[in-house]
């Protein structure tokens, strides 16, 4: 090779996205639990080595159940558990998360065995499925009280959120420690509502660096509500207050999260002579500059969240469920702003014309892509089909996956989304058996995706399909091959088509090798799921194959002039035109191309 730069007057291409077109989708794995009996999934998790975690709901004859499935990396089971109290009257899984060595924990309700009251519940799982620790949390005024997430603290500890009933019968939030066995470090009461007579839930938990964040809503008179959180140290003590925003509203919060400066996003239905919509709320590190950011939908659109994340790079995603504009519909919505709540792009879930529910958004660290999951409703109306979806960083709908019955049996749904690296999301979620009965269903996809490159040549006529491409992947900027695709025969058109998966995503300098031609690089170019067209010119005239057209080739040429197949000076990288004869029309086309080079 004797130029490894692309100069851009000798050999010019250019490069642009075909109409997209459905990349292909390959299930990569199935994994089903299957009921005999009423079952609901609560949560999900992934584990830093790949594991999937999960905690179901069992409603069996005996009593309510909590399932706990530990699947492998490549979806099968690893282990799966099952609790129930020891009185058989409640047990309920809300939360599941794994700690930094690989502990199960999960959170909920359980009766106690010896009151009529429910308990908080939390249940600690070695690595490998056993049972290390049971914790029930019996409240200030030993009433009713539940546990609803969970989070890792660094120190092998855990912190919890739920609810207690009090004696005046109100609910108030709650806020525990725990170490690693479980023992209580400390609990704190939560009360949004400062006069201590009003309902307080606390429906958000974040842990950032050791400092708790919790978030929920108080009800108020005439269905009235507010906002609000705190934010505690490691040792219990309240480092901020977040009050609400906006005022009293009818609404509740759904989703929080922190980013990486300790400013807190919040994102809530509210509902002020007005359908539900979707608002977003910032609030600074220690608890000042509430600020009003977005709000999702139009003034005349009802709109409900579903999950507030950000990405790497500090922009806010939201999602959720928006009335269509079609009357009697829903569609689903994913918005996408940046960190000052200007719009970057949004995005209708609307697949099949029909009611669509988005139930839960993730990102994908690597490229930025935004899977979510939910419901479809199927075209004859007669229930509906889980539903996951793909939107690339820029808002674009790469793919879509729905699985279900097909039948008339209830609805199945998808109720959480986790991403595991470029274009391999698990969707869990219930599929229906009929007679209000649902199996656990674990799915891992990735798609193929469709790269089309054209060749286009102002040379004469070439028979494209009569020779092979090979398309090599360098790791930009080096002459390092990551993947290779030999023997690609170019169509009648001289478009060549190949798919490649995941393990092949990334961004790479594209070269295309072919017998006479110059080798076109394509720059540094991106790859992450979606189905391509790249334009690329076919220069001619490289006879000997050194990806410069010279005084060298003419002689080769020269020297093989007037042959045939078969003839003792025949060279096949002589017949520029294919055409069986070298002539001088490939004189012509050799002297056209002269002194150029390729990339």
């Amino acid at each position: 090779m004797k130029s490894t730069h692309l100069k851009e007057c000798l050999v010019s291409f250019s490069i642009g996205l075909a109409a997209m077109s459905q990349a292909g989708i390959s299930t990569v794995w199935n994994y089903i639990y299957a009921s005999d009996w009423s079952l609901t999934v609560e949560s999900a998790t992934t584990t830093a080595d790949g594991r999937i975690l999960a905690v179901a709901n069992e409603d069996l004859p005996s009593g309510p159940r909590i399932q706990v499935i530990n699947l492998n990396p490549n979806g099968t089971l690893a282990w799966q558990r099952n609790y129930q109290s020891p009185d058989r009257i409640m047990a309920e899984a809300r939360d599941v998360i794994v700690d930094s060595a690989g502990n199960v924990w999960v959170c909920g309700v359980a009766s106690n065995g010896t009151t009529a009251v429910q308990d908080g519940l939390v249940l600690k799982y070695s690595p490998t499925g056993s049972l290390l620790r049971t914790f029930l949390y019996n409240g200030p005024d030993s009433r009713d009280d539940f546990f609803t997430q969970i989070r890792a603290l660094s120190d092998g500890s855990v912190a919890v959120i739920g609810t207690v009933e009090t004696a005046a019968g109100h609910k108030d939030g709650v806020v525990l420690r725990l170490d690693g066995n479980t023992n209580l470090i400390w609990d704190r009461i939560v009360e949004l509502d400062t006069t201590d007579t009003q309902d307080d839930e606390l429906t958000s938990l974040n842990v950032r660096q050791d400092k708790i964040y919790v978030f929920g809503h108080t009800y108020q008179i005439f269905g009235r509500s507010l906002l609000g959180g705190r934010r505690f140290d490691i040792a219990g003590n309240v480092e901020a207050s977040y009050d609400n925003p906006l005022g009293s509203f009818n609404g509740a919060l759904n989703s929080t999260v922190v980013g990486s400066s300790g400013r807190v996003y919040v994102a809530a239905d509210i509902a002020d002579a007005s359908p539900f919509r979707t608002f977003i709320n910032k609030w600074e590190m220690d608890g000042s500059s509430a600020e009003f950011g977005a709000k999702v939908s139009g003034s005349d659109k009802e709109a409900r969240v579903a999950k507030i994340l950000l990405d790497q790079q500090g922009n806010i995603v939201v999602g959720g469920t928006i009335t269509s504009e079609t009357p009697g519909r829903t569609d689903g919505i994913i918005a996408k702003y940046d960190p000052s709540f200007n719009l970057i792009w949004w995005r209708l879930v609307d697949i099949q014309q029909t009611d669509e529910r988005l139930l839960d958004i993730a990102i994908d660290p690597g490229d930025g892509s935004v899977y979510a999951t939910g419901s479809v409703q199927r075209a004859n109306l007669r229930g509906h089909d889980m539903l996951t979806v793909k939107l690339g960083a820029n808002g674009q709908v790469i793919w879509n996956r729905i699985i279900g019955t097909g039948s008339s049996k209830p609805s199945s749904m998808g109720v959480r989304v986790l991403p595991s690296g470029h274009d391999t999301p698990t969707s869990i979620g219930l599929i229906s058996r009929g007679n209000n009965l649902y199996q656990v269903h674990f799915q891992r996809v990735q798609s193929t995706s469709r790269i089309e490159i054209r060749l286009q040549t102002t040379d004469f006529p070439v028979r494209w399909n009569s020779q092979p491409v090979t398309v090599k992947f360098y790791q930009p900027g080096t002459s390092n091959v990551v993947a290779t695709f030999p023997n690609i025969t170019p169509n009648a058109g001289g478009s060549m088509f190949f798919n490649i998966t995941k393990e092949n995503y990334g961004a790479f300098d594209i070269r295309l090798e072919r017998r006479g031609m110059l080798q076109p690089v394509i720059p540094n170019y991106g790859i992450y799921g979606q189905d391509q067209l790249l334009l690329a010119d076919g220069i001619f005239g490289d006879v000997d194959r050194d990806n410069a057209i010279t005084i060298f080739d003419y002689i080769d040429l020269s020297a093989a002039f007037d042959s045939t197949p078969g003839h003792p000076a025949w060279n096949e990288n002589a017949d520029l035109d294919e055409d069986g004869d070298v002539s001088i029309f490939d004189y012509v086309i050799l002297s056209l191309n002269f002194d150029k080079q390729g990339g």
